[in-house]
């Protein structure tokens, strides 16, 4: 062949190509590989602007118990609690600052679910005979800046067995909250000892200052009602009551000075029973989480004006899905004055999660999230964000996903992909801190890393 027979793009004979085992491809084929390969990578959390990679990892933990998990961002430290110790990392870098473990061999069995004024209590104790000292009987405040504890007090405990203590110990307004239980409180009069010998409501929950432990007050806590949860908050301390050993009830305090403000059933519509499942989401504005054991009872979140009146009641279950009632604080917000949580939504034979805003004045479902098939392991509301974790169901357990929303109207802002899988059914996510820019995940449970941080790439 000569050059009077050139090839038709104008370059070498296409015999000559075919000779040295070239093959041209068609210029759309080629894009098509690059587009697929780069959704890949993208996928994978492999190509910048739209990835999250490891910034630091706390070290593994191992022999975890299920009680005294918790922990909290305070400044530039974020903290973490387990049945034996708590231990502060720095949040820039993951290092650790300091360390303090409980005496002898006691064990964490209570946390407080926020720290405030730089301070976070606990309360810890061992098994054994409740007249001999056993059961959760000693409750402190650790300095979070130092790790230091700053006082600690004995309370009375309500189990000789430690479990965990939801709502035992709190801290808001400068004040620590303190619960003290009593075992009879739970039985009818006829079956322990004569009623004077058990712990009256009204020197069951007790102030201290939160920095020094000295005593502030007695919460003047009903006639015939006994304290069974405790929140607070700079302008009033709440407490979940079990009164006439049937019905709870909600009732706030002064935080100057322990006086009772107002008293309201749990659930204006039906009573609560007393054995039901209740935690406190927020002291200011109230908000509490109820499910009853039975299918006909309350499963819901309840919120009330800062006087106590009823006002937005969200159901566990509604068009959305279903809210877990026991939906770890991973996945359930208080903010802004909305509730923002995950919810199941079913779909053929299997469930898909969905992130629901619901305004907390009227309970109304204000905007829906539902990027793709997909299970959130946990979220973070800030700055007017919902920043949420999730895993596509229909890929394996590589591939988690980081989805941002606008937290007014629910609209995406960014989507991002993990380099590494970040949650599996044994490393369930506890928490989601927020840290200039970086995203800290915090887990509980045995043989795992409390603590990572990912940075955007």
């Amino acid at each position: 062949m000569n050059s009077d027979n050139p090839a038709p793009d104008g370059g070498r004979p296409r015999s000559l190509l075919r000779r040295v085992g070239i093959v041209a491809i068609p210029v759309g084929i080629v894009a098509g590989v690059v587009a697929l390969v780069a959704a890949l990578l993208d996928s994978e959390g492999y190509l910048p602007g739209g990835a999250m990679v490891r910034s630091w990892e706390a070290p593994r933990d191992l022999n975890a118990a299920d009680h005294g998990n918790g922990g909290w961002l305070v400044g530039d430290t974020v903290i973490r609690t387990r049945f034996d110790a708590v231990t502060g990392f720095g949040a820039a870098d993951g290092k650790q600052r300091w360390e303090y473990v409980v005496p002898g061999r006691a064990e964490i069995c209570a946390v407080s679910t926020t720290a405030a004024d730089g301070v976070g209590l606990i309360a810890y104790g061992e098994d054994g005979d409740l007249e001999k000292g056993g059961g959760c009987v000693t409750a402190a405040a650790i300095d979070l800046r130092t790790g230091d504890e700053l006082w600690h007090t004995p309370v009375a405990a309500d189990a000789d067995v430690l479990q965990e203590q939801p709502d035992l110990v709190a801290v808001g307004g400068g004040l620590a909250v303190l619960r003290d239980g009593d075992p009879h409180w739970t039985y009818p009069d006829d079956v322990y000892n004569d009623p004077g010998e058990r712990l009256a409501g009204d020197e069951a929950l007790r102030a201290v200052d939160a920095r020094t432990g000295a005593a502030r007050w007695k919460a003047a806590v009903p006639e015939g009602c006994v304290p069974y949860r405790a929140s607070a908050s700079d302008t009033q301390v709440l407490a979940v009551l079990a009164c006439d050993r049937t019905d709870l009830e909600l009732a706030a305090f002064g935080p100057a000075d322990g006086a009772l403000r107002w008293r309201v059933p749990l659930d204006a519509r039906r009573s609560v029973a007393v054995d039901a499942e209740v935690s406190v989401l927020s002291a200011d504005p109230p908000v509490v989480q109820v499910a009853e054991r039975t299918d006909r009872g309350v499963h819901a979140f309840l919120s009330f004006t800062a006087e106590g009146a009823p006002r937005g009641r969200i159901e566990f279950d509604g068009a959305y899905g279903e809210i877990s009632a026991d939906a770890s604080r991973a996945k359930v917000a208080v903010s802004d004055g909305r509730l923002f949580a995950v919810a199941a939504y079913p779909y053929k034979s299997f469930t898909y999660d969905q992130l629901v805003a619901f305004d907390l004045k009227s309970g109304d479902e204000v905007w829906r999230a539902k990027p793709g098939k997909r299970d959130f392991s946990g979220l973070y509301v800030g700055d007017g964000r919902v920043t949420a974790v999730s895993d596509p169901n229909e890929k394996g357990t590589s591939d988690d996903d980081l989805h941002v929303f606008d937290a007014r109207t629910g609209d995406e802002k960014d989507d991002r992909s993990f380099r590494e899988d970040v949650d599996d059914d044994s490393n369930e996510l506890a928490d989601v801190y927020m840290y200039r820019g970086l995203l800290i995940l915090a887990r509980w449970g045995d043989a795992v890393h409390p603590l990572t941080a990912y940075r955007e790439w």
